[in-house]
């Protein structure tokens, strides 16, 4: 049997996804997961170059 896992998403990460709408101007769903990759100290993995315009976030590919 496998197992699953279910995170929450915080106040923090919703209020800091609409920052980066605001002050970035990057639609919703990329703001998601800037926003969560930047909570958990973690690396987004796309060949999306928005990303590459948020401070403090790291990308590959």
């Amino acid at each position: 049997m496998t197992s699953r896992k279910t995170l929450t998403v915080s106040p923090s990460t919703f209020h800091r996804v609409a920052e980066i709408e605001k002050n970035l101007g990057i639609d919703y769903f990329d703001a998601g997961v800037a926003s969560e990759s930047l909570q958990k100290n973690g690396i987004v993995v796309s060949t999306d170059q928005v990303f590459d315009t948020i401070p403090n976030l790291k990308r590959i590919w």
